[in-house]
């Protein structure tokens, strides 16, 4: 199955070979990940990309990674997409934009229209984990309505130091 999303400025298609390089650009800038994990390796990029192209379903394990495409320029900007986190029930959610794409409003309609997708395929609710002090992806997180369910002190280690892993959840109405 092909799964695809439209927005009003974005195209959203599963993670194909064609994304290699934005897929390893994002997993590759210290702006973008500083937020979510250490730097990564070239093999460990390389695994995460080959984990996301396989055929996804309602069953699977894996992220159902989505490229996110500019309508007007064709650009790719970042990915956004979700794995299932209780079976039939709820989704984890989570986005990742190039720096020159934040603060566009591209990750909030994106996650929009991923959030929709999720719940058309029978899914209840989403969560997000989102590491504190990550305000640009909490504030996106609030726009699609999602609120803090609870908040997990020093449980996430970025550069050997000791974050608070903020967790955000959303029913779908």
């Amino acid at each position: 199955m092909n799964h695809s999303i439209e927005t009003n400025k974005l195209s959203l298609n599963q993670l194909t070979e064609d994304n290699r390089k934005g897929f390893s650009s994002l997993l590759q800038n210290e702006n973008v990940i500083r937020y979510c994990f250490d730097p990564l390796s070239a093999t460990d990029i390389e695994n995460s990309f080959q984990s996301r192209l396989a055929g996804w379903s309602i069953n699977s394990e894996h992220w159902l990674c989505l490229a996110v495409y500019e309508k007007g320029t064709g650009n790719f900007v970042g990915t956004n997409g979700f794995r299932v986190y209780e079976k039939g029930a709820k989704v984890e959610v989570g986005f990742l934009f190039l720096p020159e794409y934040q603060g566009k409003g591209y990750a909030t309609e994106s996650l929009g229209g991923v959030l929709e997708y999720a719940r058309t395929l029978g899914f209840e609710s989403a969560v997000a984990h989102v590491t504190e002090g990550n305000s640009a992806s909490c504030r996106v997180l609030e726009k699609c309505g999602f609120v803090v369910s609870r908040i997990d002190f020093d449980s996430v280690s970025i550069n050997k130091l000791l974050h608070n892993d903020m967790v955000y959840e959303v029913t779908f109405g």
